[in-house]
């Protein structure tokens, strides 16, 4: 769902936790066997190095040293998206939810034929608790162009966000089918589950959580998530 890394985005995460441990020998691979696309891979050599190196010292959660590095290369490659929807996940992992968003919103404007595009403006709203609207709308986008986990389950937090936890269960239910075991979604549809009335199964919705995750509830309180 979006960024799922504390969050919602589980599997995004993931790809980029790959994309770091595979480094710059598989990107070397893809610009080979193809045309580039200057939007989703480096420009050059250099490119690939400060992206390796900016996916690294997020790995380490050395996030000064990554935004500078990231910075760096979207200055060399404006239009660089991959670069900088992973800006906008560490800088949603420093708390910087504002240039999150900004970030995700670029990528929005270059690239509107992606679900995750759409998701991912959608998530940010919903987080900072602005523009729910425009965050649905943004969301059921997302979902129309590729009903997969991300725009799911960032839909799912755009409902729970406005109170509508019947929703959010229900597209929460269908990342859950894709993705089970997801501790954000499973905490997240057990505390819709327990504000729409069903206690039992958030219960056991948020106890699935813990054990995936031990420190879910605290990561969400600090987000302003209250169990």
């Amino acid at each position: 769902m979006g960024c799922y890394r504390g969050n919602m985005r589980t599997l995004i995460c993931t790809i980029v936790v790959l994309g770091c441990l595979t480094g710059a020998p598989a990107l070397a691979a893809q610009r080979s066997a193809g045309a580039k696309n200057l939007f989703y891979q480096p420009a050059s050599a250099r490119e690939e190095r400060l992206l390796y190196r900016a996916r690294e010292m997020a790995a380490r959660k050395d996030y000064p040293a990554a935004l500078a590095t990231f910075d760096e290369l979207i200055a060399a490659q404006p239009q660089f998206v991959m670069a900088i929807t992973e800006r906008g996940f560490t800088r949603e992992d420093t708390g910087d939810l504002a240039g999150a968003m900004a970030d995700y919103d670029a990528v929005l404007r270059l690239a509107p034929d992606r679900p995750n595009a759409w998701s991912h403006a959608g998530w940010i709203r919903a987080l900072r608790g602005v523009e729910l609207d425009r965050a649905l709308a943004y969301c059921d986008k997302a979902v129309s162009l590729d009903a997969s986990v991300d725009p799911l389950g960032s839909r799912g937090f755009v409902h729970f966000q406005r109170g509508e936890f019947g929703l959010a269960v229900a597209d929460f239910d269908a990342a859950l089918r894709l993705l089970p075991r997801t501790a954000t979604t499973l905490y997240l549809r057990g505390l819709a589950k327990r504000r729409s009335g069903d206690l039992a199964g958030g219960e056991a919705d948020i106890a699935k959580a813990l054990k995936l995750n031990p420190g879910i509830v605290d990561h969400w309180k600090k987000l302003g998530i209250e169990a």
